[in-house]
């Protein structure tokens, strides 16, 4: 039996690109790698994972030629995961596209109506208006050759960078946390020059990765990996089309990962109305969606045995509000859960790795209902492994310590057979 995996959250750059989309939610490249390795997972085999978010899964799956499928319902983590994909390029030619890109749009004059943009949650006009140019112009394909897989969306990234770079004034103590300007008046207007300069900067820095002489850090099977948006609750795939799930999905801890990345959907495109819809779509999502989620046997006596809990909490709020969102949590997750076992074929593995949690003193074991969850789907669990992480948001709200100490909270991996 395999000894140990890499822990999860120890961050790594194996094979590069790790460190151009920092994401709380991801998980070590070196972990991937190792599950394929501990599997045995095949060239001809196909990988799947359906909460892919910045792309680890499919990045690897590619380095080892292996096809993979990875979907994410944020379009954000889409981008950030294709841009992975790019590969065979020289760090000489990105920095001389970074500067067509940057000169053509400092030359242009094109009219762009920026009275409702989405990024005047955050910046005067002048300044919104640059991003749109850079913006058009990483879209041309006069500019950027889309026979270079992942081209476009790896100066989106740059474009991201560069913008929660200058948004400095609007972080927060909560680093998944971003604010807006209240009034007109907050608004920051950016020298045009300074967006420009801190463009370039980012691009070098992401560049970097294609000066190295490693061939498995530069080189990546092309065609080899499918990303998409998709909801994990309804995949566009066959039934038992799928050989291994290697993934994570959302921990029920409240972290809202459509606020942390609102300015990268004000790029593309997003406004309030859209940003609403795709919060409501999130699994683990705040807001209470208008479904009326009740507790199902299917969910286990773990997951009944905490939401009643969490009922009889004395605290104000806990029956109004925080019980029907963790009802939707399970509901959401129990459904993705069934369709993971729709397309996932006879004898295939599903790779999960959750974190525990706390609802004020009550202890979510999330691990241990995900087992109950999939128990009757016949998936047997055949390796489990606990890794301790200090470095946990929880932390973050001092409030919290008044129900119980700073956590150490446990990332579970849990390796699953379906058996036939």
């Amino acid at each position: 039996m395999f000894l140990s995996l890499t822990n999860p959250k120890v961050r790594d750059d194996i094979y590069g690109k790790a460190n151009w989309y920092p994401y709380y939610a991801g998980y070590a490249q070196g972990f991937v790698s190792d599950v394929i390795d501990f599997l045995n997972i095949k060239t001809n085999q196909i990988i799947l994972d359906p909460w892919n978010g910045s792309g680890t899964t499919t990045q690897v799956a590619a380095q080892k030629n292996i096809m993979s499928y990875g979907f994410d319902i944020n379009p954000v983590m889409v981008t950030v995961a294709k841009s992975k994909i790019l590969s065979n390029i020289t760090y000489e030619n990105l920095i001389d596209l970074a500067h067509e890109i940057v000169n053509r749009s400092s030359s242009s004059r094109m009219r762009i109506n920026t009275s409702a943009d989405p990024l005047n949650s955050w910046l005067l006009h002048p300044s919104s208006y640059q991003f749109r140019k850079l913006k058009y112009y990483i879209m041309d394909s006069s500019i950027l050759d889309s026979r270079f897989q992942g081209i476009h969306e790896f100066f989106l990234v740059v474009l991201f960078r560069t913008l929660k770079r200058l948004l400095i004034p609007f972080r927060s103590t909560n680093p998944t946390w971003i604010k807006k300007a209240k009034s007109k008046n907050e608004r920051i207007n950016i020298p045009r020059k300074k967006i420009y300069s801190t463009f370039l900067e980012e691009t070098i820095s992401m560049a970097k990765v294609f000066q190295s002489d490693d061939r498995k850090i530069r080189s990546i099977c092309e065609g080899k990996s499918v990303i998409d948006l998709c909801d994990s609750r309804c995949l566009k795939l066959l039934p038992n089309s799928i050989d291994h799930i290697i993934t994570s999905p959302p921990y029920c801890t409240r972290i809202d990962y459509v606020v942390s990345t609102s300015p990268e959907l004000s790029l593309l495109g997003y406004d309030t109305t859209t940003f609403h819809d795709l919060r409501c779509r999130m699994i683990g999502t705040n807001n209470i969606v208008e479904r009326k989620s009740c507790y199902s046997n299917s969910w286990g006596t773990t997951c009944y045995s905490f939401l009643n809990q969490v009922k009889n909490h004395p605290s104000k709020a806990s029956k109004i509000y925080y019980l029907k969102t963790y009802l939707q949590y399970f509901y959401s997750l129990y459904r993705s859960l069934d369709e993971l076992n729709r397309v996932l074929k006879n004898r295939g593995t599903a790779t999960i790795v959750v974190q525990n949690s706390y609802y004020k003193n009550i202890y979510l074991d999330l691990s241990k209902i995900i087992y109950e969850m999939v128990k009757p789907f016949k998936w047997g669990l055949m390796y489990k492994e606990e890794f301790s992480n200090s470095a946990t948001l929880s932390n973050v709200n001092v409030k919290s310590r008044v129900y119980r100490k700073i956590d150490v909270s446990i990332e579970t991996v849990l390796v699953f057979r379906k058996e036939s």
